[in-house]
């Protein structure tokens, strides 16, 4: 399948219907590196109006392993928790790179699979500075031989926390040919209030985690619109994220927890992603508003991985951290007091 999101010169990608034992995410997923060519004019691109050469990034960027799952072929959620996932690696861009780039989270490539499997690599907290590296069209390439340092984060927030108060901001999203289908009020409600990401947290940490809504100008209820000059239709979940948050600007910084809400129409057959240990998360239109996509994907936010038995990745059924879609919008009562084990004890 094409690597979301951007025209890729590599690829570092797994997909399959089973993945090893959550909780161990850096040693535990196996990468493929595909050479897919060059893309011509790659030295220099216009984005927004401006010229951006190819430039080496200057600050230590954060790796963040991005987890994402499909539907089945036939488009319904599989009921038995195989459906498709993929994990990609990339690195969030901090201080001026961001600005230089005009993005924050560009795909790494380059990096064999021994290193990107070692353990030594953890999602959210490992930072790289490549100085040779080269920032195009979303990517991070990394030349052979090229020096690469590792370190640690100092995060402004404290996102595997799984115990205190943390704020939640929901963002609604108007493209110019379609927009998220459910309302800000609806989505509100579906996160906040009633049987939701809210009391579902709370209850599953027997009240050690609360999730408030964020506040702030345009945010109504921790939910705000963002409007994008872009159409959706046809394409790939990652230009529409890299839109959107390019919009967001100063209100990602409000909250600790980020989730956005597509509108229906982009490519690939896609339900939810999540970056791990990270902030954010983003739903394909109305998945956004169903109870077991938001647990599970906020669960990785929280630093969870798929919940396993054996060599299954979901075969333990008994929280929120297996495939969360197996069931989508059953809303049963024993289904919806399934736990993700967040201070559980």
């Amino acid at each position: 399948r094409e690597t979301p999101g951007y025209p890729s010169l590599f690829r570092i990608a797994r997909r399959t219907g089973v993945s090893n034992r959550a909780m161990n995410l850096s040693s535990a997923l196996t990468f493929f590196i595909v050479f897919e060519g060059l893309v011509p004019g790659w030295s220099q691109s216009v984005r927004g109006g401006k010229e951006n050469r190819r430039l080496s990034p200057t600050n230590p960027c954060v790796l963040t392993l991005q987890e994402t799952q499909f539907l089945a072929e036939n488009g319904q959620p599989v009921a038995d928790g195989s459906s498709e996932k993929e994990s990609i690696w990339y690195c969030e861009l901090q201080g001026e790179d961001a600005e230089v780039f005009e993005d924050s989270f560009v795909m790494v490539s380059g990096l064999d699979e021994s290193f990107m499997s070692g353990e030594s690599i953890q999602s959210g907290v490992t930072t790289l500075l490549a100085p040779n590296a080269l920032i195009e069209g979303g990517h991070m390439m990394i030349p052979a031989g090229a020096q690469v340092e590792l370190g640690k984060t100092d995060r402004r927030r404290s996102l595997a926390e799984t115990s205190g108060t943390k704020t939640v901001l929901a963002v609604r999203v108007v493209a110019n040919d379609a927009s998220s289908t459910s309302s800000v009020e609806t989505i509100r409600k579906e996160v906040f209030e009633g049987v939701g990401l809210k009391s579902q947290y709370e209850q599953c940490s027997h009240g050690k985690l609360q999730l408030i809504p964020a506040t702030g100008t345009g945010i109504t209820g921790g939910v705000t619109t963002v409007t994008i000059n872009q159409s959706v239709s046809g394409k790939s979940r990652g230009i529409i994220e890299s839109a959107v948050r390019g919009q967001l600007g100063n209100l990602a910084n409000v909250a600790d927890h980020v989730m956005l809400c597509l509108p229906p129409g982009t490519n690939d057959g896609w339900i939810a992603y999540a970056y791990v240990n990270s902030w954010l998360s983003v739903y394909n239109d109305e998945w956004c508003t169903y109870l077991s996509a938001q647990l599970h994907e906020l669960g990785h936010n929280l630093n969870l991985g798929h919940s396993g038995e054996g060599s299954q990745a979901y075969d333990d059924q008994s929280g929120y951290m297996v495939s969360a879609w197996a069931q989508g919008k059953i809303y049963n009562e024993p289904f919806v007091k399934k736990c993700t084990h967040v201070n559980s004890t």
